[in-house]
């Protein structure tokens, strides 16, 4: 019984220091976040990479209508709209020509910005631009439709309910 006090004193003494430290010790400002601004500091390299990317999703949003026009053209009038071309039951988009025309696009919206705003385009770039098209959202719904995974599919333990 005495160890089983020595441990727990022991225990509690350790814990103490931890969590408090030495007792003489405050802790200084963060040398990494800009307390002014409220955010974490940035490096200009940091700001650059950010700004680059920034632009490059604005060249993606400038040329996802156009892409999505020629999705639509594709199909000889046949559907106003590429969520009506999505949610049709045997109407196929093809990726070959979607990823070429969003090449092509995205190549005349970086010759429109310029030699400073060039880079090079990835399948991420292609990613965005789905993402931009919006093909899996339905233009008529301003918010997105709720997720059945959010929903509580019964009661967990402790929670009310009557067993």
């Amino acid at each position: 019984m005495k160890s089983m006090k020595l441990i727990m004193e022991n225990f509690r003494k350790t814990m103490k220091e931890a969590q408090f430290g030495e007792p003489g010790f405050t802790p200084g400002p963060n040398p990494y976040f800009d307390y002014e601004k409220n955010q974490p500091k940035s490096t200009p390299e940091q700001d650059a990479k950010a700004a680059m990317a920034k632009k490059k999703q604005e060249m993606i949003d400038a040329a996802a209508p156009r892409v999505a026009q020629e999705i639509v053209d594709s199909f000889n009038g046949q559907f106003g709209s590429v969520w009506d071309i999505m949610k049709h039951p045997t109407a196929k988009v093809d990726i070959r020509k979607l990823r070429d025309d969003s090449q092509k696009a995205l190549g005349d919206e970086i010759a429109k910005a310029g030699g400073g705003a060039f880079f090079e385009i990835t399948e991420d770039d292609m990613l965005a631009m789905i993402d931009a098209i919006n093909m899996y959202k339905d233009p008529r719904h301003e918010e997105p439709l709720p997720s059945d995974q959010q929903d509580n599919p019964g009661f967990a333990k402790g929670e009310g309910g009557n067993y």
